[in-house]
């Protein structure tokens, strides 16, 4: 994250010299060229490594573009390793020049994974945002697309805020705390009637356009500090029009009742050390039962309004029969809910999903052991290229039947496997929500040996773009306005080590 040139000032100059004086420190060239590099292809060869365990994979992937106006693509993988760790690694920022349609970034995709010896197969799905142009990516990628959660929840609460009495509401707020963010005699009158009236020593929170968070928490602490904040502007007749009157105060009041049980969940989705697809249909379930329930006779009609166009907002994009099939597949893969949060319906189509996804595998897997069978025979019996050609079709068909003769007589076979682990699976009693659900596979996987490897694959999707975006506040810190001619490939590798030094 430091500037090259820090090795070139006369301070840390200094410093070397008084720890050791006959060291001689290279030049900043030296270090953007050699030194840089050298350690950028070491990590390169150990993340390849990492990458090659990898069974099946998703990706979070984002867009952005840096304060020199140059695009980058960020795309961070995630697998569940061998011993059933969680492992999220971060591929860089991908100079990204073209145009940002779903066609081109679907390529830049392939192109990437193909660098890293990572197979468009390997993939089960991405997350990302609701963009147009990401749809269209996932649709010539051919992958199931999972929108994020906390994008989801933002644009719905921010339907909300749209609210005519709402939004006038929130603006006076955002004047008011303003008037003390902007002035430091109102800040330092603010901490003396907080002590006088024995509040919270706790500042103004002001919040950002884009996060929807940052809104709830300073309706809630304009809401703590009412009283000393009224009693700062009533010293100052200029600041009058400011002060909230009692219909704005119990509008605040309903909305902060609304929100702020709402404004933990997007952290709670955003770690990428730790299983959170799983939790999607629980916490929707929580959601429409208990946060966004409507209490007839308790709640104003603001509640109600903001109740049910935050829970329509947030529904319509999960509506689809697609998604609900994934995602209760990977609800029921967690051995914390099972089916406890899927219909019985639902159920019946996870294990029939499941069980054809088991097959095409197989079947796959078939084609390539008889061709690989056919050819040892034909390198045994020395047939010709006319004679394979001719017999080549008939041989398969016998080898497959030969196989199957054999798996009937002697033991079950994969889908018959499958389907005990399945039954023995819902019969077992569900884990604590406390415990981690990988630790419970990694100790039963020998049990449930089919039915792990789906574990292995579903449970690795992230509910949220967050690994990929946080990528760009690194890159904030490391293209700034002093360093704004760094070449995107030394951006790239400079974020790519910044994330994965440590591996």
């Amino acid at each position: 994250m430091i500037s090259f040139s820090a090795v070139e000032k006369p301070g840390f100059r200094q410093l070397m010299q008084q720890l050791q004086p006959k060291y001689q420190v290279p030049s900043r060239t030296y270090f953007k060229q050699k030194i840089i590099p050298a350690i950028y292809n070491d990590v390169e060869a150990t993340v390849k490594g990492i990458l090659g365990t990898a069974d099946k994979l998703s990706f979070t992937t984002d867009m952005w573009t840096l304060i020199n106006m140059e695009p980058y693509m960020s795309l961070t993988v995630h697998f569940i390793e061998q011993d059933w760790k969680l492992k999220s690694i971060n591929l860089g920022a991908i100079p990204f020049n073209d145009d940002h349609t779903g066609v081109n970034m679907a390529e830049e995709i392939k192109v990437t994974l193909q660098k890293w010896n990572l197979k468009l197969d390997d993939v089960i799905s991405g997350t990302t945002d609701n963009a147009s142009n990401n749809s269209t990516m996932f649709t010539a990628l051919e992958k199931q697309q999972l929108s994020c959660f906390g994008h989801n929840l933002d644009l719905a609460v921010n339907e909300g805020l749209k609210i005519d009495t709402v939004s006038r509401a929130v603006r006076l707020v955002r004047v008011a705390v303003d008037t003390f963010t902007r002035s430091w005699k109102k800040s330092r009158d603010l901490n003396i009637k907080q002590k006088e009236l024995n509040f919270p020593e706790h500042k103004l929170i002001h919040d950002v356009a884009t996060r929807w968070g940052s809104t709830a928490n300073m309706i809630h602490r304009f809401l703590e500090q009412q009283q000393p904040v009224n009693s700062v502007l009533f010293t100052d007749r200029k600041h009058w029009h400011v002060m909230p009157d009692t219909a704005i105060i119990r509008c605040l009041e309903q909305t902060d009742n609304v929100l702020f049980p709402l404004s933990k969940l997007t952290d709670t989705f955003s770690g990428d050390q730790y299983v959170t697809v799983s939790a999607l249909v629980p916490v929707l379930e929580y959601l429409r039962g208990t946060l966004l329930k409507i209490k007839e006779g308790d709640d104003s009609s603001l509640e109600i309004n903001l109740k049910k166009t935050i829970l329509k907002s947030i529904q319509k994009r999960y509506e689809s029969e697609k998604i609900k099939l994934f995602l209760s597949i990977c609800t029921y893969l967690d051995p914390r809910f099972k089916s406890s949060y899927v219909s019985d319906e639902m159920v019946v189509k996870v294990k029939d999903h499941l069980l054809s996804i088991l097959d095409e595998e197989i079947q796959v897997q078939e084609i390539i052991d008889v061709e690989e069978k056919m050819n040892e025979e034909s390198d045994k019996v020395g047939l010709s290229n006319s004679n394979s050609n001719v017999c080549g079709s008939l041989t398969i068909i016998l080898l497959q039947i030969e196989k199957k003769k054999k798996i009937q007589k002697t033991e079950l076979t994969d889908r018959e496997k499958l389907k005990r682990e399945l039954h023995l699976y819902e019969d077992n009693e569900n884990i604590s929500s406390t415990e981690d659900p990988l630790a419970w596979w990694k100790k039963n996987e020998f049990t449930y040996q089919k039915l792990s490897k789906f574990a292995k694959r579903y449970l690795s999707v992230p509910a949220t773009s967050c690994a990929s975006e946080r990528l760009f506040s690194g890159a904030g810190l490391i293209a700034t306005k002093t360093r704004n001619r760094l070449h995107p490939d030394t951006v790239n590798r400079m974020l790519f080590l910044s994330k994965n030094i440590d591996l």
